[in-house]
């Protein structure tokens, strides 16, 4: 199997397509709708919303009667109902952590392949880092709604997974 035009689950490959027709990655922000005090932007005004690509792609043959066709259209609906994420690799370009938002599909008028237009979605994970800090005194709280309990937040994980058969793929390791 050729490592472009594979999805990826738990690295493994679920689903291979003959030809990716078109392909459109779009990353937008999003500004807070709320009134903002002069002098007083913040980082939490401008949002940055995931990753979204969408991707049209074909498998040759005749619905119903090809055996791969049938399994696309099954792990398909299946990724679309579930919140499973899929590593997407491409003839030059990975993206990692992507989960199937839309979905279209179905065959060409002259019945020779399936076409499948599929929207996925990065999901943004970060790393696990809530930790309590010992030893230490609570804050005096002066004026403010809330107040920190000891924990510190998460932070985004800046690098790619390392690991697995994507990271192989695409050079981060050998």
């Amino acid at each position: 199997m050729e490592t472009n035009n594979v999805i990826y689950c738990n690295d493994k490959a679920i689903l291979e397509f003959d030809s990716m027709i078109e392909t459109s990655y779009k990353r937008s922000n999003k500004i807070s709708t709320e009134y903002v005090e002069q002098g007083g932007w913040a980082n939490d005004n401008k949002q940055r919303n995931p990753a979204t690509i969408t991707i049209t792609a074909a498998i040759s043959g005749v619905v119903g009667y090809n055996e791969r066709i049938n399994k696309a259209i099954t792990v398909l609906n299946n990724l679309n109902q579930s919140e499973t994420n899929v590593d997407i690799v491409l003839a030059n370009v990975a993206y990692i952590n992507m989960n199937l938002v839309d979905l279209d599909f179905g065959n060409d008028p002259k019945n020779t392949a399936f076409d499948a237009v599929m929207t996925f979605q990065q999901a943004r994970l970060v790393a696990t880092q809530y930790a309590n800090i010992k030893n230490s005194k609570p804050a005096k709280v002066q004026n403010k709604a809330t107040k920190q309990a000891g924990n510190t937040q998460p932070t985004a994980t800046a690098e790619p997974p390392s690991d697995g058969i994507v990271a192989k793929i695409i050079g981060l390791k050998k």
